[in-house]
């Protein structure tokens, strides 16, 4: 549609008929909306979209794969030579060893938050019980839950979603909690389901450090990190990810913490359970 100034706008109408009180009808009501700016918008967002897919495909195809070379290589080195270094060589090839190590998790990281947002999801049912004793037993066997004590509610019922998505969101959210566990105290950790009349929520509860108030609305920001993260690794990116795996579902994710207390994340399950 052309206004007087020769702008072409994007118009959706609306027709309703009228009746009388006889039911009869008696004419038509038409109304218009201007819908330039969403249409604007929606094309620029799918623009984006497209520019992250091509970003994504660069981080697969231009970095991942010579950065893992390097990595490879730097492992190799130090495994046959770092005994014939001297102290400082020692401390130089350790650095750069760990350096494409964190490089390399990185830009894992980022590719798996892109890849979210654009494979479609592979819906199947099953138990959340077993699903996530498996999980934490596979973690376990890879050390990343040493000394912890994880209670798992029996009996949390089987959903339909992704597969890899939720065991995705999952031990991002354990691995989390094992992280930023309390140094004075042993970490308990406690999963299971929360219900209300609106939804049904999937917890993982710990009595780990605790998140300050001020980190809480950046927390699943992509690269951001909290104030009490200091010296521990990590990029930012694990919570962006569990965001961006149950926001595919048509879900949501929240947090309740208090410093030094512990902390408690949520996440809404699919609707059809």
């Amino acid at each position: 549609m052309l206004i007087a100034s020769g702008e072409e706008r994007i118009i959706s109408w609306h027709n309703s008929l009228l009746r009388g009180e006889d039911g009869n009808i008696v004419g038509t009501l038409s109304s218009g909306e201007d819908i330039t700016e969403m249409v604007r918008y929606r094309d620029e967002l799918e623009e984006l979209n497209l520019d992250l897919r091509q970003f994504a495909s660069t981080l697969s195809h231009d970095l991942k794969s010579p950065l893992g070379n390097a990595y490879g290589w730097a492992v190799t080195f130090q495994r046959m030579y770092g005994d014939k270094l001297d102290e400082n060589g020692r401390v130089a090839l350790d650095s750069m060893v760990r350096s494409l190590r964190e490089m390399d998790t990185l830009v894992e990281g980022m590719l798996s938050y892109v890849s979210i947002g654009r494979e479609k999801p592979e819906l199947e049912e099953m138990d959340l019980t077993t699903l996530i004793k498996g999980l934490v037993d596979e973690m376990r066997e890879n050390g990343e839950l040493i000394g912890a004590d994880v209670k798992i509610k029996e009996r949390m019922g089987k959903v339909r979603c992704d597969r890899v998505r939720m065991r995705q969101a999952v031990k991002n959210l354990i691995g989390n909690a094992s992280k930023f566990r309390h140094p004075r105290r042993a970490l308990v950790m406690e999963i299971g389901i929360m219900k209300s009349p609106a939804e049904e929520a999937l917890f993982v509860r710990d009595n780990g450090l605790g998140i300050h108030r001020e980190d809480l609305e950046r927390l699943f920001a992509p690269l951001e990190r909290g104030a009490n993260t200091q010296g521990i690794p990590g990029h930012g990116l694990g919570l962006a990810i569990v965001k961006r795996a149950v926001e595919s579902w048509g879900g949501r994710v929240w947090v309740e913490s208090e410093p030094d207390q512990g902390t408690t994340f949520y996440l809404s399950l699919p609707r059809d359970r």
